[in-house]
């Protein structure tokens, strides 16, 4: 190949800090087709998710609350209306004035209508106002601003309403703190509570915990106790934790028995048995993770109650090691560092089930919830031993052989006590757990059994966690009695926080604190009553690290890439990690130099990741690379002195083929590499040599030169190597061998990604559902892209392959630009019709072609004809249901109603109390779903502790009849106490079912016959409907450590204009370049379109030249800052 010479811009590269803090926030809101109903001879207006305005007397009209979500610190500056769409509904309305509201235990003296003659009478809009900032408050993760939105404008005089279906708002914010700032080394995301000398212990846990990229701390009980207040120890450990999620802590491992660290008992409700006389006093370890309000808002001695005003969401993930001595410290570290380093590979995807026959009468199999389990949560990858007392073979001896062959993940359906997990007939004992002998092979074990992590006792849980030999690294289980539900395998209160954790752990990937948290909030809205909802919310404790990514698959190994040194002088070194060849993302890399330097960083799409490597003195980086079901890598790097050649980057010019910046198939492409002078010595005569063995891309040019780079002097080789690209797959990753070479040699493995679009329906909207034969609709497409290359000049055209639609207009929409990994609307539609001789109920399918440059795409979706879903707020008689049963007590009632006068009601009106023995339901006439449809309804409840009163919730289609679920009972336990719960939104997935299927909506109330019972269930507001699609994972924001954006100026200084090179791993479309004087007057605003090279004329926004001096440059996106200063001579 031909060596080329190229002429290089020198760039000094000055740092200046300033504070620089003013930036916008944009907020786009769309409403759906307003609601219209009658009352009487007024009109109203109803909005889904939209609450009600609450003036009395005044029109009552739709009112949206939204928060959004700023940096810590930061104002709101001002807030202005940037966009929206209008539209006036057609007719004239006399909308309902809001009627004044009262207790439900008052009767109000005579009867009063609200109406206030000069709003009616009045030609101004009401409310007046489109939007409204309430209110900041303090949240988690920054400031929350509170809005309120108008949709509906109103003119009572003319009765003309205007309905704003898009909102789009730009909010000005200033003095907030940057978000993606770098971590520095001293903050604490992981902290470990303990005394000495176990101190000295757990630090070998912090030290890892920090060298792979989880800043680690350790704070003994003395220190806290000296330095907070408390009324108690535990108190005082509370409002020392208070102090810590705005610093960015996340997990808090306890790091002691009761006796070191004390737990709260909490009271949720009265249980009735008698058993034991600390029953209903929980031991919580959700007082160290829930930091709001102090527990005992009443000031009586008992802390939890409901009066007590508990928040319930967790601000920490909290486990605890129940240790007391220095090895059983020791063993509980060890067993934590082995599970995370280096486990055997092959009892990873092991899994143990053991479950025992709960009740013989009524029957309830545990392991029927087993296997339920099994099918809604473990993947095929898990080998699973099922120990059944049904089978025949559950017993003590065959659940401990199963123990020593190594369980990864282990489940215990059955019953338990203190020192006890039943194994059907014969029992596991403390003893059992102390000697049991799976060394290395360690697991997390779940019970629902009772009594079984009450670690204010000497229990199993605890036993479990603290063989040094055997047992396992995490214990989750009930601090008092566990509740199911006889006859109902899987569907008790306890098998119900069970799914849920398993669910978390093993669908959405969570850590295994984190997913025990997510599983109790899930419950929390049906948590605020004294029930069993909010008793296991307290008594359900983890005995274990709560930041250990839990094994899901057999792990495989890492490929590293890093350079052989670091220099002296620092800066963005290059890492790259990959599996079999492909780039892993999302690999943690962690870059650590004792105190002097540390930064860690998640790998992009590439693999790659830069981190800031600031060494002072001579010695080795330790790097630390973790991934899910990968083993760490680990391996020191020598600082050394002398020059040091460092790669900082690519740049790309694809200015031959569609000039985005993206390297696409079938393209030539100029690669300029970025290079800093590193050390401390110059370097001269430079040779850069790029390689690949990649057979899909060819180097046309792979030869360029240097001629020297002193200390600290960076270069941009413009256009140094030639690329050619084949027929490559979207996101196939090119790997390459760059050589810098002098009087010595460096070697970096940089990567390029090679991106085309992807284009697919996000989704198709038919507009004023539902369609019928003979009618002509409106569709609204949404695209997604989910390539890595823009896509550009989209048109797309409808096409009709049914012979009952016809495509009217327009022949094809212009969408424009979709940038990768995007999500685009647009307000144009599409024109059908729809035969009249269409059948009434009847899914079709429509063609989408879609064309961008050189790409096509065909995607088809679905249109469904006639009614679908069900809605029902049963203020208008029961014709939309039927009834039945043994002792049929279902009746519309008005005793009780979520909204209007009347609900279902299982009971009798007069006593307001059902019945033994009944068996009876009501059902929904038949409807067709529409795709990813939700159930929702609202139920009131009470019912005696004991036994199995309650409802199944079924879906009956034609084929089968699904159970979602059984509310009702707790269980086996003492009688004379009920439980009660408020109204509360029921909501399930029928995600499962086809579109277009017909089915019923069944609920049915069954009693038993033990001569106890209650009030009963109310429903009411039940409806059934599609859920707008979620914002995809793949466009929402991604928050990553040392993330900020580079820029490159040269030349710097300049006496005439100067290039901006702008470089980043996150999208930066929105941004702008702001240039400002050195008294911070602003100069010039450039806005970004995404990573790209700007020319800045040296003009400034009026099209003058600026004089000589100081000027700053901030690339400003969204709350990320990055400031360079620039020199005119």
């Amino acid at each position: 190949m031909r060596r080329k010479k190229y002429l290089c811009w020198k760039i000094g590269i000055l740092f200046f800090l300033l504070s620089f803090n003013l930036f916008a926030r944009s907020l786009s809101l769309e409403f759906s087709s307003p609601i219209l109903e009658k009352r009487g001879e007024f009109d109203r207006i109803l909005l889904p998710d939209c609450e009600l305005t609450g003036e009395v007397g005044r029109p009552e009209l739709p009112v949206f609350g939204k928060t959004f979500l700023l940096p810590r610190g930061a104002k709101v500056s001002q807030v202005r209306l940037k966009g929206f769409e209008l539209e006036t509904l057609p007719s004239s309305f006399t909308i309902f004035p809001t009627q004044p509201q009262y207790p439900l235990s008052l009767i109000p003296r005579e009867k009063y209508f609200a109406f206030d003659t000069s709003v009616y009478q009045s030609e101004d809009l009401y409310p007046g106002k489109v939007f409204e900032l309430v209110g900041i408050g303090k949240g988690k993760e920054g400031e929350i601003a509170e809005f309120l939105i108008y949709p509906i404008q109103y003119q009572p005089k003319s009765g003309k309403v205007l309905f704003y279906k898009r909102i789009d708002l730009e909010i000005g914010v200033e003095n907030g703190e940057n978000k993606e700032r770098k971590e520095e080394y001293g903050n604490m995301e992981y902290l470990i509570i303990t005394s000495p000398p176990l101190d000295t212990v757990f630090a070998r846990l912090a030290d890892w915990k920090t060298k792979k990229g989880v800043p680690s701390k350790i704070r003994t009980v003395s220190w806290i106790e000296a330095n907070y207040p408390g009324r108690d120890r535990a108190e005082k450990i509370r409002n020392y934790l208070k102090t810590l999620p705005d610093s960015g802590t996340k997990w808090v491992l306890l790091g002691g028995d009761t006796d070191i660290i004390p737990c709260r008992y909490a009271y949720a409700m009265t249980c009735s048995a008698n058993i034991h006389p600390r029953e209903d006093f929980l031991p919580s370890d959700l007082y160290y993770s829930d930091l709001d309000g102090n527990w005992n808002f009443d000031g009586d001695t008992i802390f939890g109650e409901v009066e007590d005003s508990i928040d319930l969401y967790p601000d920490l993930f909290v486990g605890r090691a129940p240790v007391r001595t220095v090895s059983e410290a020791q063993g509980f570290v060890n067993k934590v560092l082995t599970y995370e380093k280096n486990p055997p590979a092959d009892y990873l995807t092991n899994v143990l089930f053991f479950a025992e026959v709960l009740w013989s009468s009524p029957y309830t199999d545990g392991g029927v919830h087993k296997d339920k389990m099994e099918r809604e949560s473990f993947s095929s990858d898990f080998n699973i031993t099922k120990l059944y007392q049904r089978l025949g073979n559950l017993s003590r001896s065959s659940v401990m052989s199963a123990i020593r062959n190594g369980q990864n993940l282990l489940n215990h359906d059955g019953h338990g006590w203190i020192d006890v997990m039943s194994t059907g007939g014969t029992t596991l004992r403390n003893a059992d757990m102390d000697t049991i002998t799976n060394l290395n092979c360690y697991g997390v074990l779940y019970s629902i059994g009772c009594w079984t992590t009450a670690y204010d006792y000497d229990c199993i849980a605890e036993h479990y966690v603290k063989n040094s030999r055997g047992g396992g690294i995490g214990f989750i289980g009930n601090s008092s009695y566990g509740w199911g539900s006889p006859g109902n395998p899987g569907f008790g209160y306890s098998d119900k926080f069970d799914n849920r954790f398993f669910s978390e752990l093993l669908k959405n990937g969570r850590r295994l604190g984190e997913a025990l948290a997510y599983a109790k909030i899930h419950y929390i809205p049906f948590s605020r009553q004294k029930n069993v909802y909010r008793w296991h919310q307290y008594q359900v404790n983890l005995l274990g690290d709560p930041e250990i990514s839990v094994w899901t698959k057999r792990p495989c190994s890492l490929t590293v890439y890093s350079p052989p040194s670091i220099p002296r002088g620092g800066g963005r070194i290059l890492f790259q990690v990959s599996y079999d060849g492909r780039p892993v993302e999302n690999a943690l890399v962690c870059l650590q130099k004792g105190d002097e330097s540390y930064d860690r960083g998640l790998t992009d799409e590439k693999g790659e990741v830069f981190l800031l490597a600031t060494p002072q003195t001579s010695g080795d980086f330790s790097l630390t690379v973790t991934a899910p079901n990968f083993y760490p890598r680990e391996r020191n790097i020598p600082v050394v002195a002398g020059g040091y050649i460092n790669f900082l980057g690519f740049l790309l010019n694809d200015s031959l083929g569609n000039n985005d910046r993206i390297v696409n198939p079938n393209e030539t492409v100029f690669v300029s590499p970025i290079f800093k002078n590193a050390g401390d010595g110059i370097v001269e005569n430079i040779n850069l040599i790029l390689f690949t063995s990649d057979s899909l891309v060819r180097i046309v040019d792979s030869l360029s030169h240097i001629a020297s780079l002193s200390p600290g002097e960076s270069v941009v080789v413009r256009n140094a190597f030639c690329l050619v690209t084949g027929e490559i797959e979207d996101g196939h990753s090119v790997s390459f061998d760059l050589r810098v070479r002098s009087n010595q040699e460096w070697h970096y493995k940089p990567s390029l990604l090679v991106g085309r679009p992807n284009l697919k329906i996000y989704y198709a909207e038919v507009k004023e559902r539902p369609s019928r034969p003979g009618e002509v609709k409106k569709i609204n497409i949404a695209l997604s892209n989910l390539g890595f290359g823009i896509g550009h000049s989209i048109w797309a055209r409808l096409i009709s392959i049914d012979p009952y639609f016809m495509v009217l207009s327009p022949e094809s929409l212009f969408y424009g630009e979709i940038q990768p990994k995007s999500v685009k609307r647009i307000s144009d539609t599409f024109l059908i019709a729809i035969s009249p001789s269409c059948p009434g109920s009847y899914q079709g399918n429509l063609v989408l072609s879609l064309s961008s440059e050189d790409y096509n795409f065909f995607d088809t979706f679905p249109i469904l004809i006639g009614e679908t879903g069900f809605s029902d707020d049963l203020e208008s008689g029961p014709s939309l249901w039927e009834t039945g049963g043994t002792g049929n007590l279902w009746h519309l009632s008005v005793r009780r109603a979520h909204s209007g006068n009347t609900s279902w009601y299982c009971g009798d009106e007069w006593t307001g109390r059902y019945n033994n023995n009944m068996d009876c339901y009501i059902q929904t006439i038949p409807f067709m779903v529409e795709a990813n449809s939700h159930l929702k309804f609202w139920r009131w409840f009470k019912v005696p502790n004991y036994g199995v009163d309650g409802i199944y919730v079924i879906i009956l289609s034609a084929n089968r009849a699904e159970t979602l679920d059984f509310i009702g009972t707790g269980g086996a336990l003492g009688e004379g106490k009920v439980i009660e719960s408020e109204w509360c939104l029921e909501d399930y997935d029928l995600s499962f079912l086809r579109m277009g299927e017909t089915i019923r909506v069944r609920i049915a109330f069954k009693s038993d016959n033990d001569g106890q019972t209650s009030e009963g269930f109310y429903i009411d507001d039940l409806t059934v409907g599609g859920l707008p699609p979620e914002i995809p994972s793949f466009v929402k924001e991604r928050v990553k450590p040392s993330f900020l954006p580079y820029l490159f100026l040269f030349p710097n200084p300049t006496k005439r204009g100067l290039f901006i090179e702008v470089k980043s791993q996150a999208d930066l479309e929105g941004g702008a370049i702001l240039i400002s004087d050195a008294q911070g007057r602003l100069v010039r605003r450039i806005p970004l379109l995404g990573e790209e090279r700007i020319y800045w004329d040296r003009k400034d926004t009026n099209g003058r030249l600026v004089p000589s001096g100081l000027y700053l440059l901030f690339l400003n996106k969204s709350s990320s800052v990055v400031r360079k200063v620039i020199l005119l001579d």
